[in-house]
């Protein structure tokens, strides 16, 4: 895995985590351990694609021989 791809993984988490502390923080909900939990839920979605080999943009792919 190259920097370009760990790049592209580390701003879809971000951006994931973000998302859902941001949805959760605009309705009014403001305990710190809820935030993290959403956001640690919204970045287990990508965790999945990763490991996922199968998978065209994330997925572990295997090294050249």
């Amino acid at each position: 895995m190259n920097q370009v791809e760990l790049q592209k993984i580390g701003k879809s988490l971000l951006n994931s985590f973000i998302a859902a502390v941001v949805a959760l923080v605009s309705s009014g909900e403001s305990d710190p351990k809820v935030l993290v939990n959403a956001g640690i839920g919204a970045v287990s979605i990508t965790v999945a694609r990763y490991l996922n080999p199968k998978d065209q943009s994330f997925g572990i792919k295997k090294k050249a021989a």
